[in-house]
């Protein structure tokens, strides 16, 4: 993230233009910090993160386990 995102991070921003459909419906502002993407239930999930998972899974290295998944997808 370089400084011009970072100072987007502090300026409110309307829920109406947030991803998650829930937050959407609901009214007012609110702080971005390091917020992360929505990904709906049916969304199709490319193969390389399931690929990454796998591999990070056996190997000494940092797993790589995304947080925003949905229920359900590759983990």
């Amino acid at each position: 993230m370089n400084v011009f995102w970072k100072i987007l991070e502090y300026i409110p921003k309307n829920k109406k233009w947030h991803d998650h459909p829930e937050i959407q419906k609901k009214r007012g502002y609110y702080l971005p910090l390091q917020e992360r993407r929505y990904i709906p239930p049916d969304a199709q999930i490319h193969s390389s993160v399931t690929e990454r998972i796998k591999a990070t899974e056996n190997s000494g290295a940092a797993k790589y386990l995304p947080v925003n998944l949905p229920p359900g997808k590759p983990q």
